[in-house]
Parts: C-alpha cells; sequence; structure tokens
C-alpha cells in the first residue's frame, strides 16, 4: 500500500510529505494506524525501512524490527526507530546501533539520533568509528553525511599503522582521511616521537600533521618547540615557524630560530631568522652564537671532517714550565734600559716538542692529533659525529671569551671550531685577528688556537694607543677559558708601549723571528723573543713623525662583539617537559574493547546480528511513483487479519 501523510500546518509555504508503503495497513484508533509487512516510510529523501510501524499521528511513527534507516551512502542498522517529523529526528534503539558509510567506515554504538533534514547523526554513551585502517572512539560523536565529516569529543583516542591519538575533542573526514584536532592533541607516531599541540590537522594521505598552536615534538634525542609545525611523518621532516626552541641533553645544546627546518632521516637541522644556540657545561657557565643561518647536522663517525676518522682529542703541553722560554737564557725586553736601538741578540733553539713551528698548513688546516677515546657525548660517542654551520653576522659570547666572524663551522669529532672572512677573537682587553682561526676544546672549555693568514694580536692601552704584534702565524693557549699565552712566528713585527704604573713612557718597535706572550689576568706579563731580533724604542715624546704606530691591517673592533649572552640570544628558554610528558599513558582504546565484548556475546546469544542487509525501495523510487501519479493507483487499505 502506498499513501502520503501531510503537513496540517497551514501557516507553512511549503509542505512537507511523508510517503509510506506497507503490505497492510489497519486503522486501531483514532488516530494510530499500524503497519505489517515490508513496512518503508519516505522523509526529506531517507528511507526508513521495518518489519512493523505505529503513526500516532500525522507527525509521529514508531517502527520495529529489522529497521533500516538509508540517506545516500549513510545506512544505519537498529531495533526500533522512533521518528519525529516536526523535528525530522529519527532515534534508534537497539542493543548495539550500526551505522556504515560507503564500504569504508562504520560505527558502533549504544545510542543514536538520526536528522533526516540535516542529515546529521549523533551518538552518546560511548561509540567506535572505523575507516579504513582508522580506528576512532569518544564517548560522543556527530555524523555529517552531507560532508563526511566525523566530530568525536569525550575521551577520543584514535590509532592508524602510523599513530595513536589521545584528546578530547576531533574532526575525521571519511573521505579525505584528513583530521582536525580541535584541543589540546597527543600523538605517539610510530617511530615513538611524541608530539602535541593546542590546535592542528593531520592528512593521513600524505602523512603530514600540521600543528598551528604551541606545537612540541619530542624524540629520543630531543625537543622541539614552535608556533607552527608541519611534520612529514612519512619523511620525518619539520617545517617549523616562531619561537622556535629546540633542546639536545645530550649535546648539551638549546637552538633557537623563527623559521627552521629539521629532517631526522638526514639529521639535518636549519635555522633562520634570528637563529642562535647556547651550549651549556656541567661547570655552569653558558655559551652563545648567533648568525643569520645556523645547520646543525648529525653524521656518521668519520664523515664530518675531511682527514678525521676517528674521534679525537688533542694533546698539547699545557704546562707553562715547559711552554715558556723562562728556562732560557732570553733578554727580557720589559727589564732593558730604553735605547734608541739595540743589536740582535744571540740566536736560540726552541725544541719543536715545545714550540711546532710550521710555515705552511695540510689543505683542511688540521692540527696533527691523536686518536683517543672522547668523554663527551658518550651517547653517540661510536656512531656519530656533529657538525655545526653559521653563515653571515656570527658572533659568539662566552664570559671570558667573544669572537665574531662572517662563518663558521665546528665539529664534535675533534671538538674543532673554524671562523672564517675577517674572524675576531677578544679575551678581556686583547683581540686576535686573522683570515683563518681553528679554536679547540677540551673538557668543555676552550683549550688552544691557531690563527693563520695575517694575525695579528693587539690590545687596548688606552683610547688611541694598541700593543700589537703580527706574523705569519699564531698559536694561542687558555686556561679557564682565558687567554694565558701566545706564541708569533714568521716576520714578527711588534709595537709595544712601555708603562710605568699609569704612564705610557716609550714606543717600542721589535722584529724578529718569533716572540712568546705570557699573559696574567689577561695581561701580558712576559714576553721573549726567540732567534734573532732588532728592537727599537721610542720615548713617548720623541717617536718620529714617519713613524708608524698601527701595523698594516690592525683594526681595533669593536662592532660585532657581544657584551652579555643576551646581545647574541634574547630567547626565553622553556624548560624540558620530557618527564612530563613522558608520564603521559598512550590511548588504550577501553571503549572498543568494551563494544568488541558486547558485540561478540550478542552474537553468541542470538539477541543481535552485525547486519549488512539494504532496504528493498530507495528515495528514487519514491521520487519516480510521486512524479508518476501511481501512488493513487496503488491497491486499497488492508486491514490487519
Amino acid at each position: 500500500m502506498f499513501d502520503t501523510i501531510e503537513d496540517d500546518t497551514q501557516q507553512q509555504k511549503k509542505k512537507s510529505t511523508v510517503e509510506y508503503e506497507a503490505d497492510v495497513m489497519k486503522q486501531v484508533g483514532d488516530t494510530i494506524v499500524r503497519f505489517v509487512g515490508n513496512v518503508v516510510f519516505h522523509h526529506n529523501g531517507a528511507i526508513i525501512q521495518c518489519d512493523s510501524a505505529f503513526r500516532y499521528n500525522n507527525r509521529k511513527f514508531d517502527c520495529f524490527g529489522n529497521v533500516i534507516i538509508n540517506q545516500d551512502s549513510t545506512y544505519i542498522y537498529g531495533d526500533k526507530v522512533v521518528y519525529d517529523e516536526d523535528l525530522n529526528r529519527a532515534q534508534v534503539f537497539a542493543p548495539l546501533i550500526k551505522l556504515t558509510n560507503g564500504a569504508q567506515t562504520v560505527m558502533y554504538t549504544y545510542f543514536l539520533i538520526f536528522d533526516t533534514k540535516t542529515k546529521v547523526g549523533e551518538y552518546w554513551g560511548g561509540g567506535v568509528v572505523t575507516n579504513r585502517d582508522n580506528v576512532m572512539e569518544s564517548q560522543f560523536g556527530t555524523f555529517y553525511s552531507e560532508t563526511n565529516d566525523v566530530k568525536l569529543s569525550g575521551s577520543v583516542s584514535m590509532r592508524s599503522v602510523d599513530y595513536r591519538v589521545k584528546t578530547d575533542s576531533l574532526k575525521f573526514n571519511l573521505d579525505t582521511e584528513i583530521t582536525t584536532f580541535l584541543a589540546r592533541t597527543y600523538i605517539w607516531d610510530n617511530q615513538e616521537d611524541f608530539i602535541t599541540s593546542q590546535s592542528g590537522r593531520y592528512d593521513n594521505r600524505v602523512r603530514t600533521y600540521t600543528f598551528t598552536d604551541n606545537a612540541y615534538i619530542m624524540t629520543k634525542e630531543q625537543e622541539s618547540w614552535a608556533d607552527s609545525i608541519i611534520y612529514v611523518s612519512s619523511t620525518r621532516e619539520a617545517f617549523m615557524q616562531g619561537n622556535i626552541q629546540l633542546l639536545d641533553t645530550a649535546q648539551k645544546t638549546l637552538a633557537f630560530g623563527d623559521w627552521g627546518y629539521h629532517s631526522d632521516s638526514t639529521k639535518l637541522t636549519i635555522l633562520a631568522a634570528r637563529p642562535s644556540i647556547r651550549s651549556w657545561e656541567e661547570k655552569g657557565d653558558t655559551a652563545f652564537m648567533r648568525a643569520d643561518s645556523i645547520y646543525i647536522e648529525t653524521l656518521p663517525l668519520g664523515s664530518s671532517k675531511p682527514g678525521v676518522s676517528k674521534r679525537v682529542k688533542r694533546k698539547h703541553n699545557t704546562d707553562t714550565t715547559q711552554l715558556a722560554t723562562n728556562n732560557l737564557s732570553v733578554p727580557d725586553s720589559l727589564n732593558t734600559p730604553i735605547a734608541d736601538s739595540t743589536s740582535t741578540p744571540d740566536s736560540l733553539q726552541i725544541s719543536p716538542a715545545v714550540l711546532e713551528r710550521r710555515d705552511t698548513f695540510p689543505q683542511d688546516n688540521l692540527p696533527k692529533v691523536e686518536a683517543v677515546p672522547d668523554s663527551l657525548n658518550q651517547q653517540n660517542a661510536d656512531t656519530t659525529d656533529r657538525r655545526i654551520r653559521a653563515f653571515a653576522n656570527v658572533m659568539i659570547y662566552r664570559k671570558d671569551v667573544q669572537a665574531a666572524c662572517d662563518s663558521l663551522v665546528s665539529y664534535t669529532i675533534d671538538s674543532s671550531m673554524t671562523m672564517f672572512v675577517k674572524p675576531v677573537l677578544w679575551s678581556g682587553d686583547n683581540q686576535i685577528t686573522a683570515e683563518q682561526i681553528d679554536a679547540y676544546i677540551t673538557n668543555e672549555e676552550l683549550d688552544w688556537a691557531d690563527f693563520t693568514g695575517n694575525p695579528i694580536v693587539a690590545q687596548r692601552v688606552d683610547s688611541t694607543r694598541f700593543n700589537q704584534a703580527k706574523g705569519k702565524m699564531l698559536k694561542t693557549l687558555f686556561r679557564n677559558n682565558e687567554l694565558y699565552h701566545s706564541i708569533l712566528s714568521g716576520n714578527v713585527l711588534n709595537y709595544y708601549y712601555f708603562e710605568e704604573g699609569t704612564e705610557v713612557v716609550s714606543f717600542d718597535k721589535l722584529e724578529g723571528a718569533e716572540l712568546d706572550i705570557t699573559y696574567a689576568d689577561r695581561e701580558p706579563e712576559i714576553m721573549k723573543w726567540i732567534g734573532s731580533s732588532e728592537w727599537v724604542m721610542y720615548p713617548i715624546d720623541a717617536i718620529p713623525a714617519d713613524q708608524q704606530q698601527l701595523l698594516e691591517g690592525f683594526e681595533w673592533r669593536t662592532e660585532g662583539r657581544a657584551t652579555s649572552g643576551a646581545q647574541v640570544s634574547d630567547r626565553v628558554v622553556r624548560a624540558s617537559q620530557r618527564a612530563l610528558y613522558s608520564g603521559i599513558k598512550k590511548p588504550t582504546f577501553p571503549i572498543e574493547e568494551q563494544i568488541n565484548d558486547y558485540k561478540k556475546k550478542l552474537l553468541e546469544s542470538g539477541e543481535w546480528y552485525d547486519r549488512t542487509d539494504l532496504p528493498t525501495r530507495t528515495a528514487d523510487y519514491f521520487k519516480e511513483q510521486q512524479q508518476s501519479g501511481e501512488w493513487e493507483k496503488m491497491n486499497k487499505k488492508t486491514d490487519v487479519p
């Protein structure tokens, strides 16, 4: 039988119609009609099919037995449906309600309401949604059939072969497999990396996360923060922007920037837009570095630096009783009486063990090294090196030493750092420049450095006077990060202002083969010439007008010298969150477990079936009947026997 129920609200401009069909229909009350056998209702393009039904008035009816609701590609299976045409709402009842959408999506829940006009379904009391290899569960859920979105809230958990998710609210599109995170979300990927953010999304097709609010990533090696992060799970690449911080406790480093890139597969990190690095020591001192761009690489052992294949620590003689030339019969220039000129002192020989003399360097400018185990970074000591490259406007600050250059590269394999293009190093009032500086670290402290290419060591005397010395090669030694010994060799020329108390009394010009300077409290204390030398002294008020007082190539540089760590890196440091987030447990999917156990019991008892049947009528069928007028020619209504 086929008929319609028309809206009796006259104020409505357009009538809403419920069409129905059944084998038998019987009036059982003034407003109650009973339907039996192949009962089908059609409203708002939705089909509701059942074994029997009661219509209580023109607006409400109940459906019983093998109920199916179908609208477009959505199918809902239950035992009973209460339908309210005024609200366009079908409330579904069953021990376990099933909803499918296409061949890829299945949902199970206990309570469900479906709106046939908006095509929106809502469940509560717990539900599980499966879409391809994605499994989701939550206390509450809303399904939008028009857009194929599922919005979940309350104890939300989600998983696939690539990740596990825990949050309080998310939206998932069944077609695109794009997940939108609507609350603080915690994610564990299949590499055991941990990710969290206040909001963002995940595109499963390209395995890419986009986090847009206070994002955080924790790996085994480091922690990363940024305002926004795009993380490509398949390639393990992260693109970061805004307030970036990278914390590596094994390397004792913090890195910052406002734009960043990190590849976990290639172990490359790039930082730009005010990037900086802080390195700290067990003793509490911190080194600061900034540049326009910084590259941090972790490489297989022996591949980071040409000529060095094993982790090494340099051995040199830092005993000043052996390194200094106190035991040699050399006149002390500081104690020699002032004269117009002096003859050359006797030539002296110095053991190569005390001072290595080289006029040329190997191509890679490396000192001779001896391979020994490195006590630093024991976690990766046998397998990896770290290389840091910094480009443009490089500044370095430590409490006792500062430096600047145009570019820099440092290596953990031999704890070295090379500075290029107008590099300069300051220690107190001492300044050292060269075309290239190679500095070396031992036990987390600056140990020694080689200066090649027109090296000049200088010290400020007053605002216009500077002690200066230049040669072909300069080696400096440091103790507690302070300059305490320098050896200048190869056509050395020295300009020196001799002081008595606070008064400058002479200007000294010295030339020779090598100059050895010992410092105390970063001030020259002993100056010794090794080999033949020439020495001229001028009273301070009798310096010839044509006598230059600044060496060729000398420049006292103040620009680029940092006076504090904050001048190099003014970033606010975030505290490690590893302990906090390591304590967050992965999702265990208790709702899914409960529903699966309940489904198994229902199937075993025969109280419920996991149905896949389809309705016998479609929305198109009713549309065709409506257009052809066939409903007026249907068989007469027949009472139930």
